[in-house]
């Protein structure tokens, strides 16, 4: 019932705009599914990465701080805040990366790269530590920046098949990688949908968001 009375509200204060409505997603090629498929499977992948890193990271500090609480919280500030000097799209949720991302502004396979590496440990560092502030961002964050990335070398390797634009992979790439963090790959599917009210976005999503979440 609130769901209903919150969409309602929205339409009518906002109109029935959804927020992207420019990815023009086409499959020219059906191959192309294929390089939708190992989203899923390096979803999946990343996903254990994390989940390992983060329970390292939380069981080492404890053995090693101990109960230093404040001290471990301030060293995770301090490697974040050193993370910041070099790119300081790390901080935060991610909201403006996100929508670049989206938009396929951003096109280079090294800031993409270098975005994850920061994001993936500055989030599992947070979040070992204490001091995070919620995970649903950066994982959308976090797999957005994984389905840009295999998007961009996908279409330097093989550009006569990966017509699609940057910002397709990277809305499936968010979605699996959401379906395999938080369990949820029905959820996944609808948000995706909600965001572009495109039905032809749906078969990539499906097809990466349950190889992700069988693999997790």
């Amino acid at each position: 019932i609130s769901s209903v009375v919150a969409a309602v509200t929205g339409q009518i204060l906002m109109g029935d705009r959804f927020l992207f409505d420019k990815l023009n997603y086409k499959l020219n090629d059906p191959k192309e599914l294929l390089f939708y498929l190992l989203i899923g499977v390096v979803a999946a992948v990343v996903r254990q990465l994390w989940m390992k890193t983060t329970l390292f990271l939380r069981k080492t500090c404890r053995h090693v701080l101990k109960s230093h609480r404040l001290s471990l919280i301030m060293i995770s500030f301090l490697i974040v805040g050193g993370m910041s000097q070099i790119d300081p799209s790390v901080l935060g949720g991610g909201h403006s990366s996100l929508e670049m991302q989206l938009f396929s502004k951003i096109l280079d396979w090294k800031v993409l790269g270098l975005l994850f590496f920061f994001k993936f440990f500055a989030t599992a560092i947070c979040y070992s530590a204490g001091p995070s502030g919620g995970l649903f961002m950066p994982t959308l964050l976090i797999g957005a920046t994984l389905g840009s990335f295999v998007g961009t070398v996908c279409h330097g390797l093989f550009p006569g098949i990966m017509t699609g634009a940057i910002g397709a992979y990277a809305l499936v790439g968010m979605g699996a990688y959401f379906a395999t963090v938080i369990r949820a790959p029905f959820t996944s599917i609808l948000i995706v949908f909600e965001l572009t009210r495109d039905y032809n976005i749906i078969l990539p999503v499906m097809i990466a968001n349950v190889v992700a979440y069988i693999l997790s």
